[in-house]
């Protein structure tokens, strides 16, 4: 019969230790990008539905005219909306720094370590630079880019610091001689 990269013809005749090595290699190929993908694009996704959800009730609350100033897609995606000129644009600068902070409150909730959230932010950064160049083309006012790297810097440091605090939290032993949690110091 064919004998495979373990030297060994079929999985039953496969150690445990090798199976467990091989579904762990497997595991790290494939299993793991696939998870961090879902979530980079559950946080992009969260990210947006916040943005469009914030942009639409500062319209109708501050302006008294929801869907007066465009489309939401055109509004997101054209970064000459956002600016300090005028109510509208200004409302504009508000939705997009709080959806970034939304986002770094959900980065918190999603990423394992608190190393990655600046990678989950940096990423969503990037994902909606190139949204925005493939919509309406690359923003050239500085404004835009300040403001989108500022409050993304800000919404991967909120995360970050969240992520360090529930990281470094004590951890709860259990003694057999007395049979309650103990805390233990970090």
């Amino acid at each position: 019969g064919w004998v495979g990269l373990s030297g060994y013809s079929n999985a039953a005749a496969m150690p445990a230790r090798l199976v467990r090595a091989s579904s762990i290699r497997a595991r790290g190929w494939l299993i793991e990008p696939l998870g961090r993908l879902a979530q980079l694009v559950f946080v992009v996704s969260g990210f947006y539905v916040g943005y469009a959800l914030v942009l639409n009730l500062l319209d109708w609350f501050v302006l008294g005219n929801a869907g007066d100033q465009g489309s939401v897609f055109e509004r997101i995606f054209n970064a000459a909306s956002l600016g300090l000129e005028s109510v509208p644009a200004i409302a504009h600068a508000l939705a997009l720094s709080l959806a970034l902070l939304w986002s770094g409150v959900l980065t918190y909730y999603v990423v394992d370590r608190a190393r990655q959230c600046v990678d989950y932010t940096t990423s969503l950064l990037a994902f909606h630079v190139i949204a925005c160049w493939a919509s309406f083309g690359l923003p050239a006012g500085l404004l835009w880019w300040c403001w989108v790297f500022m409050i993304g810097g800000g919404a991967g440091l909120v995360a970050t610091i969240l992520r360090q605090r529930k990281d470094l939290a004590p951890i709860a032993i259990v003694t057999a001689e007395n049979g309650h949690n103990n805390m233990a110091l970090p």
